[in-house]
């Protein structure tokens, strides 16, 4: 059984490719800079990704970095969007979607009328498949890393106005406590938690998992950012990227539909077989 949502809080999902670039230095966490003949070199390699998804339709291609200036390494270069769907439901769903490539990285991104992996699926292939028509100069990499990310957005229908601690331990059930060394120390016994960050371990990587307080097209809203990262494992084929992904969706979905229990029939849940 499927659960899906009539009413679902999604505001995105990211599926992304990462993989290195030959005689690029690079620290953990920091963005490097990628000089400009070398930018050249992997603007010509992206042609062929270019060329694949423009059969799709995704025509419309924008330049993020200005030509003459240095890549990051990791930052999308080119963003690709379709620049004519007809009326069916799956090319509609294409004007939804969002390729994003550069150096060392690749991103399919979608927002809403998704609703499912099921949808957007078939197009992440796509995207992969253009990836793996590009022409790399020192030769494709070995592997390539997957991360799948989910971005959900609790607005006030969710939360009825709830701090985020309370939403949290009420209706995620994750209950965070204070010692008398932090609470004492407030005037009125109260605490905030503005964000909340988790990693769990898992046999294939890791999951992250990041609640925050902020504003989504103007109206406050508590962000949930889940994602799952592949770690030590090596990713060279088509296939082996897209069952990865689809791990990562089933790890995602299960724990997505586990936390928002208590909130499933404000999300109108229904039950496909």
């Amino acid at each position: 059984m499927k659960e899906r949502f009539d009413n679902p809080p999604l505001l995105e999902i990211i599926a992304e490719l990462r993989w290195d670039i030959p005689s690029n230095s690079s620290h953990p966490g920091m963005p490097m800079p990628v000089l400009p003949a070398q930018s050249q070199v992997l603007e010509a390699e992206i042609e062929g990704f270019s060329k694949h998804i423009a059969d799709l339709g995704f025509r419309n291609a924008e330049r993020l970095v200005p030509p003459g200036f240095p890549w990051m390494m990791g930052e999308p270069a080119f963003r690709y969007k379709c620049s004519e769907a007809d009326d069916t439901t799956a090319e509609r769903l294409k004007k939804s979607t969002i390729f994003q490539v550069g150096a060392g990285v690749f991103t399919a991104n979608a927002v809403p009328p998704y609703t499912s992996w099921d949808d957007f699926e078939p197009l992440v292939r796509s995207g992969v498949e253009g990836l793996f028509n590009m022409h790399f100069a020192s030769g494709k990499p070995s592997s390539f890393r997957p991360t799948l990310r989910y971005v959900d957005v609790f607005k006030e229908e969710f939360t009825h106005g709830l701090p985020l601690q309370e939403f949290l331990r009420d209706i995620m059930g994750i209950s965070l406590s204070l010692p008398d060394a932090l609470s004492s120390r407030s005037e009125d016994k109260a605490t905030q938690v503005p964000m909340l960050h988790v990693v769990v371990p898992l046999a294939f990587g890791r999951m992250t998992l990041e609640f925050f307080d902020g504003f989504v097209n103007g109206d406050k809203a508590y962000v949930m950012d889940m994602a799952v990262h592949f770690e030590g494992l090596a990713f060279n084929n088509i296939e082996d990227l897209m069952n990865a992904f689809s791990q990562a969706r089933n790890v995602i979905h299960e724990t997505f539909v586990n936390l928002t229990k208590p909130i499933h029939s404000l999300m109108k849940q229904r039950s496909e077989t």
